[in-house]
């Protein structure tokens, strides 16, 4: 009787027959595969930059080789390792057979496909060390080693090197450095890790179009980054059956599945670039190919391998959105191969139990912790916040507003707004990933209203003249009124600066100019006139008035405006207005409690009267009949226009004893509807609720509040019924005020209301 073998180890049990092939086989197709992307990592890294005149780091043959030399060394390094291992400590007969036998240059030469081309080699060479030694000889060797080798040395280089190899030139062959705009040289996913939720312009532009992320010409590791040629590998090694298709497909199916949720969630539900940008980019194609399906540290049983897939895909996505390292599917791999024995157990085991119950609960519970881990990782991501920085300002001659630059990165959008800084237009610039919406103004609004320079009215007069107000920053006074004519020849007639409120001629106690101006310098406003009306048309040909700088430069700047406008005006691009026969002043508006209109209060000289208007903005009369209202009317509409009542009663009806207003305020960054209730016996507020969600108080730049301050809503209705006889006594949220004092202008106004037309309900 021959001697027979027994297992007596626990399942599960892998037959013989499920694989056909030799491990040299397995190996020999394994390296078949990866020959084709070792090929385009060099042509994509070495060569196309050699040929390259513009880039100088790459002109060197060795350079051009370099690629390649990175495989080798890691291969070479690794072999080495393996035969020194078996050839000195384990003293084998035959090291060179054990080391072949090992397929000792696996780890190595994928360890060299999947680092940096700036990778100093003798970072890949200990990187190597590291991955043979301890992430295989100390487990014993081929076919035993628990974790992945090649992704172990990985790791070991991205934490102990990783400032060494980003000095070093990071991710960017030479070509690249050149001629991609974007930011340090960041690759795809470490731009994703700045931008989480940004648009396409921001991911996927800079680096060319999807084409190049799926072909490879992006930056990325030396042979990661073409998802091409990592299918045309999959589909041959499935082929050879030298791989299952559950990992790779499931993997990176789970991938897209979970950045497209995550897309979805913040505006990208309509487009599936999002998810497609998710699977191009870094090592996922290549890891889910040669890393995850490696045979030793993979799951056998079909189950186990499913379960494997969809595990590393949602740790993919977690350690993607929540880590420190943007790549994930390293750390994803390494970490599922700790699990691999256990999944294949659960799964052996599940397949043959025949408690149908038990089968689905176990399902159930390995279903809610993935399901919990992609919605711990889906509800981490947050839109990033919209970086927006003032530029500059410039008047827009064709509608008197103000064009302001604003920057978004290392993009520009045109912001228009009237003098009072109200939004009037954004102009995009091409960009249309963005929504004007969305469009954060809170923290410009001060750029906005602070124009110094710009044209105040422009005109015909009765003598058909071109007529200018022109306001412009000075020295002491707030602004400078120059008042420019000129003719239909565009002649200077006259050139005006009001000047006299200005100090650059004030003298000390010692009777001393503090400005170091003296008379014999001249008056700016006298000179700059007389050179402008000899002929001069560029402001920068001027030199200012000693002593007297700040003023020159602020009638320069009105000179500047004034021939602007007339180039504007020759090609028919400048705005012109009625003539004022009569200067009307405003002075301010307010929300008339008895006739529930809005209050526009005016002057014409020592003259004071007011408009009412409707809600609507439309006037309903005139307090003075002695002006013609008709002449004032034009100005009159333009300030109403622009000058909107921010603090107004919406809407009030009476239900039983109560009074219930609805009441509009303003806020820091939006209008705020509160909805009071108003005992009509008492006049006593009985209750205040309002919505703040809107205020930017708890954005990320405002440090003067924080969660425990509270929230306006919520702290300011309690203090407003409690004190609402002295509403001095409201204590606003700090970090809040703005907010805060909206609110409580809402209790004053229904306040107000009821104590004096309580009356008519």
């Amino acid at each position: 009787m021959k001697n027979r073998r027994f297992a007596l180890a626990k399942a599960p049990y892998i037959r013989r027959a499920d694989s056909t092939l030799s491990t040299s086989q397995i190996m020999n197709y394994f390296v078949i595969a990866l020959v084709p992307i070792i090929l385009f990592a060099w042509i994509k890294n070495g060569f196309l930059p050699f040929l390259d005149v513009e880039t100088k780091t790459f002109s060197s043959v060795l350079n051009m080789l370099y690629p390649l030399i990175l495989v080798f060394i890691g291969g070479f390094t690794s072999f080495i390792s393996e035969f020194v291992y078996f050839k000195f400590i384990k003293k084998t007969i035959t090291p060179i057979e054990e080391t072949k036998n090992s397929f000792a240059i696996i780890p190595g030469l994928l360890l060299g496909m999947i680092v940096s081309i700036n990778t100093p080699l003798w970072i890949l060479i200990l990187g190597t060390l590291f991955a043979t030694v301890i992430g295989k000889l100390l487990f014993g060797g081929f076919g035993k080693n628990v974790f992945n080798p090649a992704l172990v040395g990985y790791l070991f280089i991205q934490t102990a090197y990783f400032g060494v190899v980003a000095k070093n030139g990071g991710y960017l062959n030479g070509s690249e450095a050149i001629s991609l705009d974007i930011v340090s040289g960041v690759t795809p996913l470490a731009n994703l890790a700045a931008n989480p939720t940004g648009h396409f312009e921001q991911l996927v532009a800079p680096y060319g179009s999807l084409m190049d992320f799926f072909i490879g010409t992006i930056p990325g590791s030396l042979a990661e980054t073409s998802a091409l040629l990592c299918i045309l590998a999959a589909g041959f090694l499935i082929w050879k059956k030298v791989i299952n298709w559950r990992i790779p497909v499931i993997y990176v199916g789970t991938v897209f599945a979970l950045t497209y949720i995550i897309g979805a969630f913040n505006g990208h539900a309509a487009h599936l670039w999002y998810p497609t940008f998710g699977i191009l980019s870094g090592g996922l194609m290549f890891g889910a190919v040669f890393m995850a399906t490696e045979p030793v540290t993979s799951p056998r049983t079909p189950n186990g391998k499913v379960l494997y897939a969809l595990s590393l895909g949602a740790l993919t996505i977690l350690f993607r959105y929540k880590s420190n390292f943007p790549e994930g599917v390293a750390t994803s791999i390494l970490a599922m191969n700790l699990l691999v024995i256990i999944y294949d157990n659960i799964a052996s085991r599940l397949r043959v139990n025949p408690k149908t119950k038990q089968v689905i609960a176990t399902y159930a519970v390995f279903g809610l912790v993935l399901i919990g881990i992609s919605a711990y990782a889906i509800s981490s991501v947050k839109p990033a916040t919209l970086n927006y920085s003032y530029d500059s300002s410039e008047v827009d001659y064709e509608t008197l507003n103000i064009n302001h630059k604003v920057k978004y990165g290392n993009h520009q959008l045109i912001v228009q707004t009237d003098l009072e800084g109200n939004v009037t237009k954004v102009d995009l610039q091409g960009q249309t990933y963005l929504k004007v919406d969305e469009i954060d103004h809170s923290k410009l609004e001060s750029n906005y209203k602070n124009v110094g320079n710009y044209i105040d009215k422009a005109y015909l007069n009765d003598d058909d003249n071109y007529v200018l107000i022109i306001k412009t920053k000075g020295f002491k006074s707030e602004l400078i009124e120059t008042n420019v004519v000129f003719d239909k020849e565009y002649n200077i007639i006259s050139f005006k600066s009001d000047i006299s409120n200005e100090t650059y001629n004030s003298y000390n106690s010692t009777n001393d100019p503090e400005t170091g101006w003296v008379e014999a310098n001249g008056h700016p406003d006298k000179i700059i006139e007389e050179i402008i009306l000899e002929g001069e048309t560029n402001s920068g040909n001027i030199n200012p008035i000693s002593g007297a700088t700040v003023t020159s430069d602020a009638i320069k700047k009105a000179m500047k405006l004034t021939f602007g406008y007339i180039e504007a005006l020759k090609i028919e691009k400048a705005f012109i207005g009625k003539s004022p026969a009569i200067k009307v002043d405003y002075i301010k508006n307010s929300f008339d409690v008895p006739t529930m209109n809005f209050k526009y209060e005016f002057k014409i000289g020592d003259e004071e009267f007011y408009v009412l208007t409707n809600t609507n903005y439309e006037i309903q009369s005139f307090s003075n009949t002695e002006f013609d209202t008709e002449l004032i009317r034009p100005e009159v509409e333009t300030v109403i226009s622009s000058k909107k009542v921010r603090n107004y009663i919406v809407s009030v009806t009476g239900e039983g004893s109560n009074l219930i207003f609805q009441i509009k305020t303003q806020g820091y960054a939006t209008s705020l509807i509160s909805t009071v209730i108003v005992n009509k016996e008492t006049k006593k507020i009985i209750s205040l609720e309002v919505n703040d969600s809107d205020e930017t108080y708890d954005a990320d730049y405002n440090q003067g509040w924080n969660s425990a301050n509270g929230h306006p809503s919520d702290k300011i209705p309690p203090q407003i019924v409690e004190h609402q006889g002295d509403l001095s006594q409201v204590v606003a949220v700090s970090g809040a005020t703005v907010t805060s004092n909206a609110i409580k202008r809402a209790a004053s106004i229904a306040i107000e209301y009821t104590e004096e037309f309580n009356h008519l309900w």
